[in-house]
């Protein structure tokens, strides 16, 4: 993605339809970068559990222990879905630079 970021910048043409695909590719490319970015997903600290539960009913123990994992899962399914919609986003704006660069250029040459 960052290849076309590169080459909308490198455009030479002055067009106003160049200069939009030139600012929707620096778009696409932030966004792309944030798709980067880590997920910080949570994990169960066995040492806590252990303190909180080790002298807790058995099913208590395995009923929070579930439900703790439904949340984590759930956090995790959250995060996906932001990355995902990130990527999209670079991918969209980098094909609309594309685009604009393209028109950009055909009308330079008329």
């Amino acid at each position: 993605m960052l290849v076309g970021v590169i080459v909308a910048l490198a455009s030479g043409h002055e067009s106003a339809v160049s200069a939009v695909g030139q600012g929707l590719a620096v778009g696409g490319g932030i966004a792309a970068g944030l798709a980067l970015l880590p997920r910080t997903g949570g994990a169960i600290n066995p040492q806590a559990l252990q303190d909180r539960y080790l002298d807790k009913a058995e099913l208590t123990t395995r009923l929070t222990l579930l439900a703790t994992r439904l949340d984590l899962y759930q956090a995790d399914e959250d995060a996906l879905r932001r990355k995902f919609r990130r990527i999209r986003i670079a991918v969209l704006l980098l094909l609309a630079a594309a685009a604009a660069v393209l028109i950009g250029s055909i009308f330079d040459l008329s």
